[in-house]
Formats: structure tokens, C-alpha cells, sequence
């Protein structure tokens, strides 16, 4: 179910996400590149935009909740991990939330969405919890500030 006339600029910024993969979907199509070749170019284009990649959240979250967040399954610790896999891909890589959902094991946006909601929920209620994720956060932090030296 799509929600129609909505106004928010959170809504209109995803819109604008979509048109601009619909795009680069078409451009590479267009070059001769598979879909399977774009979701690498995805990728590669999310980590150009800013200093950290996909993967290297992935992987501080897996190493500090100490579970794969593309694990099949409902344990408590790879559902906090997919939460702050989504929470951080959004907001330190930048990505997408139509891409972050199948770096995270999830198979729509809206998963994502409602993924991240659940993440700052728990960062306002759990404190240890929250204190992982402020752990991943100060590891994210000093990692683009060593990039840039």
C-alpha cells in the first residue's frame, strides 16, 4: 500500500532516492552493465558520498553485537543488530533505504524504515543498548577521521 499526497520531507527525500536509482538503473542498462554489476555500483557510489563504507558498519556492528546481521533468524541479538545496521547505514553512510535492505538481510524499504524507528527506541530505553551503539558510533567517528588523515 502506497500513502499518496504526503508532504513530509522525509517522504519526499525517499521519493527522490527512488527516482535517482530508477535512474542510475536505467544509465547502466543503458551501458551494458547487469543489474547484478549495479548493485555493486550502488554500493561503490554510497561509499564515494561519504568517508565510510556499507561493509565497514556492517562489520563494527557485527563485531560489537557479536552476530551476522544476514543470519536467518528472530534471536534478540541479530534483530538488534539488523536495527543498528539500518540506524547507522542511514545515517553515517548515507545510504538509501531501498539499498540498505538487502545489505541488512531485509527485503523492503519499509522494513528499513521501521527497523531504524525500533533502534532509537531502544537507544532512548536500553541503556546497554545504548551503550553498544555509542561504542560503534565513537568506532565509526575515529575511523573517517583516520581516513581523512
Amino acid at each position: 500500500m502506497e500513502v499518496r499526497n504526503c508532504n513530509t520531507p522525509l517522504y519526499r527525500m525517499y521519493k527522490l532516492q527512488v527516482r535517482y536509482v530508477k535512474i542510475l538503473e536505467k544509465l547502466l542498462e543503458d551501458s551494458g552493465i547487469s543489474l547484478s554489476e549495479s548493485k555493486k555500483v550502488k554500493v561503490k557510489l554510497i561509499s564515494v558520498t561519504s568517508s565510510i563504507t556499507p561493509e565497514k558498519i556492517i562489520e563494527l556492528v557485527e563485531d560489537e553485537f557479536k552476530s551476522s546481521v544476514l543470519t536467518r533468524n528472530r534471536r534478540v541479538v541479530t534483530t538488534n543488530a539488523r536495527k543498528a545496521s539500518a540506524f547507522l547505514l542511514s545515517n553515517y553512510a548515507k545510504a538509501p533505504l531501498v539499498d540498505i535492505a538487502p545489505l541488512i538481510g531485509l527485503t523492503h524499504h519499509t522494513s528499513v524504515m521501521h527497523n531504524i524507528r525500533e533502534c532509537e527506541d531502544l537507544m532512548e530505553t536500553d541503556y546497554v543498548y545504548n551503550g553498544k551503539m555509542q561504542t560503534i558510533i565513537k568506532d565509526i567517528k575515529t575511523y573517517i577521521k583516520n581516513i581523512k588523515h
